[in-house]
């Protein structure tokens, strides 16, 4: 019967247009989840209120987050992928991530395939727009 009634309440809710969050369980695995609270996914977007090194708690989102490879940490207070999804791969090395800033840093060829020390603090899906990391719709 209890079960029913919240139902019913829910229908009628979604109906005057309110939205349900989602819930911790459709976001994706990772280590953020220790220090981010109010975590949401929508549209292959993450976003969640997460904690700074100074405890400050600051709004964050990470788009394309269900493209992330391995961990997703909380740098400061900011989503980012460990590994970031994307066609960087095929054309970057040595790629590292600054634990502190979140800045990603590799190597890139360019179209004459010179190298290029490249860096971004863009996070989702990244590719390499002539040695630059870019997020992959941005080139």
């Amino acid at each position: 019967m209890w079960k029913s009634k919240v139902t019913i309440i829910a229908a009628i809710a979604l109906s005057f247009g309110a939205t349900i969050p989602a819930s911790a369980e459709d976001a994706p695995n990772g280590s953020y989840k220790d220090s981010c609270s109010q975590i949401a996914m929508e549209n292959g977007t993450l976003s969640a209120i997460c904690k700074t090194r100074s405890a400050e708690e600051v709004g964050s989102y990470l788009a394309k987050a269900d493209q992330c490879k391995g961990d997703i940490p909380n740098w400061n207070g900011q989503l980012s992928c460990q590994e970031p999804g994307g066609s960087w791969s095929q054309t970057c090395t040595n790629l590292a991530v600054d634990d502190n800033s979140g800045v990603i840093t590799a190597e890139c060829r360019r179209r004459d395939q010179s190298v290029n020390n490249a860096s971004t603090q863009a996070a989702g899906s990244l590719t390499n727009c002539n040695g630059n990391l870019v997020l992959a719709d941005s080139c």
